[in-house]
């Protein structure tokens, strides 16, 4: 009887570059997963935000013929404790999104205020510019860089909203 070869020279080329293919295709998936929910997690932080703030300035506006004229009112909505401080660094500057270049600005005349965000990311802006219910929504008006958008649709977001984050400023005005 003979005995049987046992000896191995190891993995072909060809296992070898099936195993890497599979690889790179499981990490591309997963990456590709985790950005989608990182967007959309940053989408439901925005409108929480608006939400947020808006509800802070007429609560604290209640019985007041006017809103405090004047900008700075982070500082104000931030010390009301409405605003936790993962949404401050610190310096009352509220920031959002995960660029690190985003802030938050909270505006107001005798009438209005105002919450603009500077500097949002392309894809957050697209969604933003859509994905908020503007007939439930309670503002008066949305403006991209500072010009007033009726019925935005998505076609309208693709055209405005730049690559760029620096060139995206979103504003909800409400009365």
């Amino acid at each position: 009887m003979t005995p049987l070869n046992t000896s191995s020279h190891g993995f072909s080329l060809l296992e070898l570059l099936l195993v890497i293919a599979t690889g790179s295709i499981l990490v591309f998936g997963i990456l590709t997963i985790y950005r989608i929910a990182d967007q959309n997690a940053q989408f439901d932080n925005a409108i929480e935000l608006i939400n947020t703030v808006k509800t802070t300035i007429i609560r604290m506006h209640t019985g007041v013929p006017a809103y405090t004229q004047g900008t700075n009112l982070e500082d104000r909505v931030i010390r009301s404790g409405s605003l936790t401080s993962k949404n401050s660094d610190g310096t009352n500057i509220i920031t959002l999104f995960s660029n690190g270049s985003d802030s938050v600005v909270i505006d107001s005349t005798a009438n209005t205020f105002d919450i603009t965000f500077n500097n949002v990311p392309q894809n957050i802006c697209i969604k933003l510019f859509t994905g908020y219910d503007f007939d439930t929504a309670g503002f008066d008006s949305f403006l991209y860089n500072s010009t007033v958008i009726n019925n935005p649709t998505p076609i309208m977001a693709n055209a405005q909203c730049s690559e760029s984050a620096s060139s995206n400023q979103l504003t909800w005005r409400f009365r």
